[in-house]
């Protein structure tokens, strides 16, 4: 089993915008939490920041997450924030790549890797 504790950097191409930022895995056995802090951007250049606690489980070499709150610590006041599940595989290079969709059935496409 792969052990992905620590921190990673979160970079994510989505319907209508972008998100980068840094997530911090805690990991026993195959069982994962973590959380994503993200900036995201929209096509209209609005930004957004974002603190995303995530639960799941490693199989094999993939990821399988799901975000179970989410609060937004910079901008508009009345924005909603639609939470996602994730699902992800660890490459040859050691990143995990993978897609997820959120409530609305907003996908997206995203590179997770070690923090240096």
């Amino acid at each position: 089993m792969i052990d992905i504790s620590g921190l990673w950097l979160f970079h994510e191409d989505f319907d209508g915008g972008k998100s980068s930022g840094e997530i911090e895995f805690d990991q026993i056995e195959n069982k994962l939490t973590g959380i994503l802090n993200i900036t995201e951007s929209d096509d209209e250049g609005q930004l957004l920041q974002v603190r995303i606690h995530l639960q799941g489980k490693i199989i094999d070499n993939c990821i399988y997450l799901k975000s179970t709150d989410a609060t937004i610590t910079n901008g508009p006041a009345d924005t909603v924030y639609y939470l996602d599940n994730y699902e992800g595989c660890l490459n040859s290079e050691g990143k995990i790549l993978g897609s997820s969709v959120d409530e609305q059935g907003v996908c997206g496409i995203f590179v997770i890797e070690r923090a240096s």
